[in-house]
């Protein structure tokens, strides 16, 4: 038997006194652990969500005092957590940035590892949220947009605050003792969250063209699968940078990694997302077509005849340009909301443009691109050739599509104007007006 020196009977001793006296009082002590947090409290672990309106707080996880048993925590031991964040002003596009707040209710709360893992017992603590839409912002939302720039960005001073409710019924492992209260740091550390929607993707890409021009890109690699279409995603003017996290988490693109999708397009797909760091133009198609080309050529599983390209905003008019540009290499080409007036296209390039199997999706309402000016004429232009072009056309903008959440001072709803049809692509909902056909599986059997 191992021998206990008086030293350690003694702290031992004084410990059991401890939580004896605890026990009386019907309270956990505060020193009743280990490690006790630092001053600022026990920092906190997010996991971020890919929603149809952004990268949004799913959930944290953060160390108590003491272990508790997962019987005794529920959701409605706690307060709603109290979210703030920089943001944009809406009400006073002139003043910029503001401090935005809102509170994030908690719909589920259990004991759990280190990985975030259910557990029968522990100290570490899981609470998931259900992100709320709130003025013009979404509560919970990690991403900050400057409508006056057109960025987006990593919200900044980010915090989110966890207390106890007056009736919590939270009890320690131990002797089963009452938890009183939770100290946890509020300020929120984005470098150390969980992104699973990003889990599939490379990250690390960089490629440096002919003239000069770099491109950083992301991109998911299946492994397994022979003759492997290439769906190429070109970002809105919105995404440009140097983080590809956000052109990949901003309008959901991840979902292209997603089993739904792959599974419509012959159950796998290279996906490629480049990212510019200004906005597309045609001074950037030959960087983007060697950036494309080498991939294809570093990728010997990859099907060259099934290359698909397709974008959202500015993305979707750069998807056009790289069509004139290199009208025999894609496939077929899906652009969203493109931005490109059809009086800027001859007749000569709309010729062009018929030879492509093509899915235009837009809102008949979007405000900066009024499709009589822009898609739906274009779309005319094209079926006057009899070309093979397929659109979902929505009257305005979809329910989930828009910012119902926002009413201005006269109390009227505020649109993001029209926008959004990208959603609807990424939820497959994209269905053609005259087929019945579904843009996901129409992609997917398309061949050069």
């Amino acid at each position: 038997m191992k021998k206990v020196t008086r030293r350690q009977f003694l702290k031992t001793t004084a410990a059991v006194g401890a939580l004896g006296a605890a026990a009386s009082a019907g309270a956990v002590p505060a020193g009743a652990c280990i490690d006790p947090p630092p001053a600022a409290g026990y920092p906190q672990q997010i996991t971020i969500g890919a929603y149809d309106w952004g990268p949004c707080v799913s959930s944290t996880q953060f160390k108590l005092r003491q272990s508790v048993r997962a019987e005794s925590v529920q959701a409605s031991d706690f307060q709603s957590a109290y979210e703030t964040k920089d943001s944009y002003d809406w009400y006073q596009t002139s003043a910029g940035t503001a401090t935005a707040s809102g509170t994030l209710p908690v719909v589920d709360a259990c004991p759990c590892n280190s990985d975030g893992f259910r557990a029968a017992s522990a100290r570490m603590l899981r609470l998931e949220f259900s992100p709320v839409k709130q003025d013009a912002n979404v509560v919970g939302s990690v991403f900050r947009f400057d409508p006056a720039q057109h960025t987006t960005s990593w919200c900044s001073d980010y915090t989110l605050s966890i207390q106890l409710s007056k009736d919590a019924s939270l009890s320690a492992a131990l002797f089963g003792l009452p938890v009183t209260k939770v100290e946890v740091n509020p300020a929120i550390d984005f470098s150390r969250a969980r992104i699973p929607a990003l889990d599939p993707f490379r990250l690390d890409g960089k490629f440096t063209g002919s003239d000069g021009r770099t491109l950083l890109y992301a991109s998911y690699e299946p492994s397994g699968a022979v003759e492997v279409p290439l769906v190429v995603w070109l970002h809105s003017g919105e995404e440009c940078g140097s983080d590809v996290r956000i052109p990949l988490l901003a309008e959901k693109v991840s979902a292209l990694a997603g089993k739904a999708f792959q599974d419509a397009l012959g159950g796998s797909a290279f996906v490629l997302v480049p990212q510019t760091s200004e906005v597309w133009d045609d001074a950037q198609v030959l960087t983007l077509r060697e950036l494309i080309e080498q991939f294809a050529a570093e990728h010997p599983n990859l099907d060259r005849t099934r290359i698909y390209l397709g974008g959202s905003g500015a993305g979707g008019a750069m998807t056009l340009k790289m069509l004139l540009q290199a009208p025999d290499f894609f496939a077929a080409a899906f652009p969203i909301s493109e931005t490109c007036p059809d009086a800027a296209l001859s007749e000569a390039q709309i010729t062009a443009l018929s030879k492509t199997p093509l899915w235009f999706t837009y809102a008949k309402d979007w405000l900066p691109a009024d499709p009589g000016q822009y898609t739906a004429a274009t779309v005319r232009r094209l079926q006057r050739l009899n070309a093979p072009v397929r659109q979902t056309a929505w009257e305005q903008a979809p329910e989930q599509a828009v910012n119902v959440f926002y009413r201005n001072r006269l109390g009227t709803i505020y649109c993001h104007e029209g926008d959004w049809s990208w959603i609807c692509f990424f939820n497959d909902q994209c269905v053609d007006d005259a087929t019945g056909e579904h843009l996901w599986q129409w992609l997917g059997q398309q061949k050069r």
